[in-house]
C-alpha cells in the first residue's frame, strides 16, 4: 500500500476515523446551519467525505478514455467498527458491492435521503477499513457489511526488527535487552495462541518494540504499554497472567498482593525476560 500510494495524488486518498457519534450526516450528507448577515439562520446541504470522494472518483472515471483504467481513489476508514455502520452508510451500503456500482451489470443508483440527489458508487473507488479486534469494548463488523469487504489479518511480524535495528552496531546492552524482548514477545504470543483463552486477535503487536534508542525506552515500553495490555486481557488476574503467559508462579514484574504491575529496573526486566526464554526452551 505504501509503495502504491506514492504514485497517487493526495486528492485520491482520503482518510476518516469512525467513532460512536459519527453519523450519516458526517459521512454522506447533512444540513448545516449558518447565521446570515441580518441575523437569520440559513441551512445548507453539505456533502460528507464519502459523497465527496465518490463525486471525484466518478468524475475521473467519466473522463478516462475507453480502454484505459480509471485512476483509483481510496477512502481509508480507521477504527471502522467503532461507528454504527448501518446508520453511517445508510442506503448506500448496497452500492458497495462491485456488481451494484456505476456501469456494472446490476448498477444501483439511489436518491439520497436528505437531498434526493442521485447517487452511485464508481468502480474506481476502494474502501479500506482498519479495526482492532482485540478491543472488547467495541463490536465487530455485522454480517451485512462484512460480506461486502474482504478481510486480511495482520499478525505480529518479527522480521521487521532486523530491518529496524542494526544490532551489530548498537550498544551491547541495548542489543541484549531488545533481543530478549523480541524473544519474550514471540513466546508470549505463542502462549496466547496455545492457551485458547484469548484468541489470535489478542497477540501483542511488534510496534511496541520499535523505535527505541535506549534501554530505558524498552523498559518503559514493557512497564507502560505491554504489561498493562496483558493485565487488561486478564482483568487484573495477575496469578493467571504469570502462569499462562510468563510460565511461572512468581515474577518480579508484578506485585501479586496489590494485584498490579510492579516498578522494576532494567536488570530486573532482563532477568525476567531471559528467565522466560529459559523456561520456554525447557518446556520444549
Amino acid at each position: 500500500m505504501n509503495q502504491e500510494s506514492k504514485s497517487l495524488e493526495n486528492k485520491q486518498i482520503r482518510f476518516v476515523t469512525f467513532h460512536p457519534s459519527f453519523s450519516y450526516e458526517d459521512f454522506i450528507e447533512g444540513l448545516t446551519a449558518k447565521e446570515t448577515d441580518n441575523g437569520s439562520v440559513s441551512y445548507k446541504m453539505d456533502p460528507g467525505i464519502f459523497k465527496d470522494v465518490c463525486t471525484d472518483a466518478k468524475e475521473a472515471y467519466r473522463q478516462t478514455p475507453e480502454g484505459q483504467q480509471a485512476p483509483p481513489y481510496v477512502l481509508i476508514i480507521d477504527e471502522i467498527n467503532r461507528g454504527n455502520l448501518a446508520k453511517i452508510f445508510g442506503e448506500t451500503i448496497t452500492q458497495l458491492e462491485l456488481d451494484k456500482r456505476l456501469d456494472a451489470d446490476e448498477e444501483v443508483e439511489l436518491s439520497l435521503a436528505h437531498s434526493g440527489d442521485p447517487f452511485v458508487v464508481p468502480p474506481n473507488l476502494y474502501l479500506i477499513g482498519t479495526m482492532n479486534t482485540a478491543d472488547q469494548s467495541i463490536s465487530l463488523v455485522d454480517a451485512a457489511l462484512r460480506r461486502r469487504f474482504g478481510f486480511l489479518s495482520f499478525p505480529p511480524e518479527y522480521e521487521v526488527f532486523e530491518e529496524a535495528y542494526d544490532f551489530k552496531e548498537m550498544d551491547p546492552e541495548l542489543t541484549r535487552v531488545l533481543e530478549a524482548s523480541i524473544t519474550a514477545l514471540e513466546i508470549i504470543n505463542r502462549n496466547i495462541l496455545d492457551t485458547g483463552e484469548l484468541g489470535k486477535g489478542k497477540q501483542v503487536g511488534h510496534s511496541y518494540l520499535l523505535n527505541h534508542e535506549s534501554v530505558d525506552d524498552v523498559v518503559n515500553a514493557w512497564r507502560f504499554n505491554i504489561l498493562p495490555l496483558l493485565d487488561e486481557y486478564y482483568f487484573g488476574d495477575i496469578e493467571r497472567l504469570q502462569s499462562v503467559l510468563f510460565e511461572t508462579e512468581s515474577s518480579a514484574l508484578f506485585d501479586v498482593e496489590r494485584r498490579e504491575i510492579d516498578t522494576f529496573d532494567r536488570e530486573t526486566l532482563l532477568a525476567e525476560l531471559e528467565g522466560l526464554q529459559t523456561r520456554s526452551a525447557y518446556d520444549v
